[in-house]
């Protein structure tokens, strides 16, 4: 399970992007500093408007450096209200946009816009996503643990599709090695303003915990409370069907009812920072009165170009494991990662 999901990860960022599509360097960006930039739009996303120029190649432009945007192109322009609009950008005067939308055009402050997609955009230039890997050594009973986290985020006018891995590695001398595996795919299907109905599959290991392997099928609806620029807070409820097979205990099946909460926030400079803290609740309702959370918590920053470093949180809780078997495992890790 854990090589394949990793091997697709690697392979979606490391193939050529040649098949993206383009219309050509023909947008205009004036900066509050009164610079006019030249060049392709390639999206905005968490505060960075992406541009490509024939001089300086892809940069990222911080969106409130940005005066002004023009562009002929069609783009799928997503507000803080939660509202989506399809069409072209204007800028009628400094610190404004017009959306040239064919049933609701409008202008609105350039801060109430929160992403801006090509609609022409192909395969891999709607593909974001990070893999880092850390490392850590304790002498005084010399243990070492490996981790690795990889994400990728495809976003398409009507979807969204997250795929995330995360591994660890412990290995102590006079013991066997412990590994944890989790691999999570979450498909969003964009509703109203704000809204989203959500399909969530899982699978998931963990020998310190005693589970030989756990899968989960959930479903539900979200709703985004706070799209800003540099902070995104999302809710998901819904339910699910879990499996589960741990050691020396029969295999376990119920439905659970689900409680998510994300919150991303964002600053983008001379070093990028990123903080992001995912929280599923899991309750039992099979009348066991049983809950688990999982926690995935990730802090980064940027060293220089792509590369960053940071640090990862992981929290497993059930409130009521097999017998003899541990309430929770907690892992922190230094990371060294990149972004593409």
């Amino acid at each position: 399970m854990s090589v394949r999901i990793l091997a697709a990860l690697l392979l979606a960022a490391s193939l050529p992007r040649s098949a993206e599509a383009s219309h050509g360097k023909t947008d205009v960006v004036t900066l509050v500093n009164g610079d006019r930039i030249t060049a392709e739009i390639k999206g905005l996303d968490r505060g960075k408007l992406t541009v490509k120029t024939d001089a300086a190649g892809t940069i990222g432009i911080e969106w409130n450096k940005v005066r002004r945007v023009e562009s002929p192109a069609s783009y799928e322009v997503e507000l803080t209200s939660g509202a989506r609009l399809l069409g072209t950008l204007h800028s009628p005067a400094d610190g404004q946009v017009h959306i040239a939308d064919a049933t609701n055009p409008v202008t609105v402050p350039l801060e109430e816009v929160f992403q801006i997609v090509p609609i022409e955009a192909g395969f891999w230039q709607r593909l974001d996503g990070s893999i880092s890997f850390g490392y850590s050594y304790t002498q005084s009973d010399n243990r070492s643990q490996y981790s690795i986290d990889a994400s990728t985020v495809r976003r398409t006018p009507k979807f969204v599709t997250r795929a995330s891995y995360n591994s660890l590695l412990t290995q102590q001398t006079g013991q066997d090695r412990q590994t944890r595996n989790t691999g999570t795919v979450v498909l969003e299907r964009l509703l109203g303003p704000r809204w989203f109905a959500a399909v969530l599959s899982q699978l998931s290991e963990n020998e310190e915990l005693g589970l030989n392997l756990r899968t989960v099928v959930a479903s539900g609806i979200g709703r985004n409370l706070v799209t800003t620029p540099h902070t995104l807070v999302g809710m998901l409820g819904g339910v699910a069907y879990t499996h589960e097979a741990y050691t020396d205990s029969p295999r376990q099946t119920r439905a659970e009812a689900v409680l998510g909460l994300q919150w991303d926030w964002f600053v983008f400079g001379n070093n990028d920072t990123t903080l992001d803290l995912n929280v599923v609740n899991y309750y039992a309702l099979n009348g066991e009165n049983r809950y688990r959370t999982e926690l995935n918590g990730t802090f980064s920053r940027k060293l220089f170009k792509d590369f960053t470093v940071g640090t990862t949180v992981i929290e497993s809780f059930d409130s009521k494991p097999p017998s003899a078997q541990r309430r929770n495992d907690l892992s922190v890790s230094v990371t060294v990662g990149w972004t593409f």
